[in-house]
């Protein structure tokens, strides 16, 4: 009885740890085969101004020096489970956004 109360707290821990949101400095868009979608991520970071209700100039995009598009929010972090949700919405393929700190 014991092992099945630690196995299913493990789980649980396991689960919460690949559901959590974090914040982010920067964020993009990836496709099913873990490709980058420099289009998808500008449209995803334009989705986000309309789904949160900011000022457009509180988000803009970034290239870096592989020329691919990253998503900012100026001034404030991105959360990276609205990332992946605005993504979907403008037809990302990938399961996940791909998020990084400076």
């Amino acid at each position: 009885m014991k092992s099945l109360i630690v196995n299913a707290l493990i789980a649980a821990s396991v689960a919460g740890v690949t559901e959590a949101c974090a914040t982010y400095n920067q964020c993009r868009c990836t496709m099913a085969d873990n490709t980058i979608n420099n289009t998808i991520t500008q449209q995803a970071c334009d989705y986000l101004v309309s789904s949160l209700n900011v000022p457009p100039s509180e988000f803009g995009t970034q290239s870096d020096s592989s020329l691919t598009t990253w998503c900012l929010r100026w001034g404030k972090e991105i959360d990276n489970c609205q990332m992946r949700e605005a993504c979907a919405s403008v037809n990302a393929t990938g399961s996940d956004s791909w998020c990084e700190k400076w």
